[in-house]
């Protein structure tokens, strides 16, 4: 169960990829928005590459943190451009190249104005870090997850970039199973500053999440205009176009309720095709 699929069929996926319990090792995150002072509160997006669902995860918990809009806070003294550590050198380039060569503020979505899991990929995308879980997980798992958030902030140019490292465990005192640990993570929101270096432990929840398999299925079709017959698959491959690294196998299927291909099954999985 430790590799894709993790113990699914894959002939069956219609059954399974998608799903709220589904599990992936290999996920893709971005961190979205934090506001907090003493109880905070720290957003992040989720993306699972082995099970094409996509969500809002929060974490909320006790520890000093603090995270305001641009205005509220002012630069002083240069200190954005004093470099006081190394490893901010790398959030502090990333801002500036973005920058330099997006339209940023037009660019930039608001996370909780996307209601389809497409329109959260493009705000993921901004600025993703990919994880390897320890251990697979699900949404669902996330839901009895406990973890904790630390890192600092850096006030540059038009707003400000994060760098912060999060591990998210099954069990509120972490012992030796982790889903994952000292991941990085980075944030590149619209008028997001920092105030300085900080902790917190608490609690992970899902606030919302989406079937992408079923969001990109239903745009093929739309645009088709297909009628459902099993008997005849279209060729067309609704995930091919999604940018993210998900697994091969999940690219490469049909729209959500046509048959898997044996090819396919052979290709990925060993699976031998049969003939009538």
């Amino acid at each position: 169960m430790s590799r894709f699929p993790h113990g699914k069929d894959p002939a069956q996926v219609s059954s399974w990829l998608g799903l709220y319990d589904t599990k992936s090792r290999t996920w893709d995150v971005a961190y979205s928005s934090g506001l907090s002072l003493v109880i905070g509160k720290h957003t992040f997006l989720f993306l699972g590459l082995e099970n094409l669902r996509i969500g809002v995860v929060s974490i909320t918990g006790a520890g000093l943190t603090a995270s305001l809009r641009t205005k509220a806070l002012m630069r002083g003294s240069g200190a954005a451009g004093k470099i006081p550590r190394q490893e901010l050198q790398k959030p502090v380039d990333l801002t500036e190249t973005y920058i330099n060569h997006t339209d940023y503020i037009k660019d930039t979505m608001d996370v909780d104005s996307a209601r389809t899991g497409l329109e959260l990929l493009k705000h993921l995308n901004k600025n993703v870090s990919r994880i390897v879980a320890e251990v697979p997980f699900s949404f669902h798992d996330i839901e009895a997850a406990w973890g904790s958030i630390y890192g600092f902030n850096v006030d540059i140019m038009l707003a400000g970039v994060q760098k912060y490292w999060i591990d998210m465990s099954p069990d509120v005192i972490a012992d030796d199973v982790m889903y994952f640990r000292d991941q990085s993570v980075y944030n590149l929101d619209d008028g997001q500053v920092g105030a300085g270096l900080g902790t917190m432990h608490g609690k992970w929840t899902v606030e919302r999440s989406y079937d992408l398999w079923a969001e990109t299925s239903a745009l093929a079709q739309a645009k088709l205009g297909l009628e459902y017959q099993a008997f005849k698959t279209p060729d067309i491959r609704p995930n091919s176009a999604l940018p993210n690294a998900i697994h091969p196998f999940l690219r490469d299927l049909p729209i959500l309720g046509y048959p898997v291909s044996p090819h396919i099954l052979s290709r990925y999985f060993g699976v031998k095709e049969t003939t009538p």
